[in-house]
């Protein structure tokens, strides 16, 4: 499963606690069980852009816990524009509105949700 995070710096931090921080970031380590395939750095708020990669949202807990003293952290679900075409495909939104984009002609359908019962 994909994950973005969007973190937002407290308002109530002072100039030491944001140095602070800082210093810890740079030792820091991701919990195992998740691949960070991107980490941005701001201009402005949020600060801080992740885009993650987990099994389950476990480590991605873990890791907004460690930071909730620095940032206010929202965590969203996300899919690939390619997995969101076939996903569209599939419940029939694309066929429905007109021709198919030809990207998707081929496409196979995108795998069963673990979450359904």
């Amino acid at each position: 499963m994909l994950f973005i995070s969007v973190l937002s710096q407290k308002q109530s931090l002072s100039r030491q606690q944001l140095d602070e921080s800082a210093q810890r970031r740079a030792r820091w380590k991701y919990p195992p069980g998740m691949k960070v395939l991107a980490e941005y750095w701001l201009q402005g708020s949020p600060q801080v852009i992740t885009i993650i990669e987990a099994e389950h949202i476990g480590p991605v807990l873990q890791s907004t816990y460690a930071w909730a003293d620095v940032f206010d952290i929202r965590v969203h679900p996300a899919v690939t524009a390619e997995d969101g075409l076939r996903t569209l495909q599939a419940v029939g939104i694309i066929k429905r509105r007109g021709r198919r984009p030809k990207s998707l002609r081929t496409m196979p359908p995108p795998p069963p949700s673990s979450a359904a019962s």
